[in-house]
């Protein structure tokens, strides 16, 4: 259950659901009463428009919370030989990774942890992928592109050198969060302006640190806002979110009122749910403390 400052940012929700849920409930059962505002179709999609903002914001504030509290996985990928490991090791200030300039020397995933203005980044370096006979090497490279799957940011690097060599990685991180950058920019003289270029031998990795910041996205405000930011209370906000959008839907079609109050009734369930509160089927008192019906 919630305590304190969080179950402020979600009672709200929770009241907003029960004034909506409450008026379509007094429309049904009580049709005498003829000042009560009228449940309109128009009146719960607007409400749940209103309502799935907050939801939304609440679920992007979580996942900033959740990286502050968790850290991100961040996997350096990349073709043999591009430099990845030099740019762990010019990330993690120490030589953690071991750097040649042979083809195929990481043959493992190593990881690292770093500090990022106020981010924990655990580091994933990765075989470079290629056909392989060695065995020990194609168990690395399996595990490289388990490690992409895992990852929620992937540093894709290539030799800014050789821009136009092909690797097979596009496919690998098409669906992924990606920061693309151009190392041994020290040995190109004439730079695109559209590329990151760095330099993982010299530690100019400066423009990379900053595009890893801004690609998190965790803001200021986010160390200090109170949010909801593990699994099972994010699970929950976007259960209730596709339940507010069904209703939404139902009401678009114009389904029968007391249908769309019941996909209502699931959303506030599971809001209880996230604030602790016991869940029954009883909403008399809802109704109640809102509408002076039936006394």
């Amino acid at each position: 259950s919630l305590v304190g400052e969080t179950s402020k940012v979600v009672y709200p929700i929770r009241e907003r659901i029960a004034d909506v849920m409450s008026l379509i409930e007094v429309n049904i059962d009580y049709p005498e009463y003829r000042d009560i505002e009228e449940a309109s179709y128009a009146l719960v999609i607007s409400e749940v428009d209103y309502i799935n903002a907050e939801i939304k914001k609440l679920i992007n504030q979580g996942r900033q919370g959740q990286i502050i509290k968790e850290g991100i996985k961040v996997a350096i990928v990349g073709a043999p030989n591009v430099g990845k490991s030099s740019l762990l090791n010019a990330l993690l200030k120490e030589d953690k990774a071991i750097v040649t300039d042979i083809a195929g020397t990481t043959r493992d995933v190593v990881e690292g942890e770093i500090n990022l203005h106020g981010l924990r980044l655990l580091l994933l370096d990765t075989a470079g992928i290629r056909e392989s006979a060695d065995k020990i090497e194609s168990i690395g490279i399996e595990k490289t592109k388990k490690s992409i799957e895992n990852a929620d940011l992937v540093i894709y690097v290539k030799d800014a050198e050789n821009v136009g060599k092909e690797d097979e990685f596009a496919d690998l991180i098409k669906d992924k969060k990606v920061i693309t950058v151009y190392n041994k920019g020290d040995l190109v003289s004439k730079k695109d302006p559209n590329r990151l270029y760095i330099s993982a031998l010299t530690n100019d990795i400066g423009a990379l640190e900053k595009a890893i910041a801004k690609v998190v996205g965790v803001d200021e405000e986010s160390y200090l806002r109170p949010s909801l930011n593990n699994a099972r209370q994010l699970a929950l906000l976007r259960k209730a979110y596709e339940e507010l959008e069904t209703a939404k839907q139902e009401a678009i079609d114009e389904v029968a009122i007391d249908l769309v109050s019941v996909s209502l009734q699931q959303a506030f369930f599971t809001i209880k749910e996230i604030l602790g509160e016991n869940v029954d089927n009883d909403l008399s008192k809802e109704i109640f403390s809102r509408f002076c019906v039936g006394k």
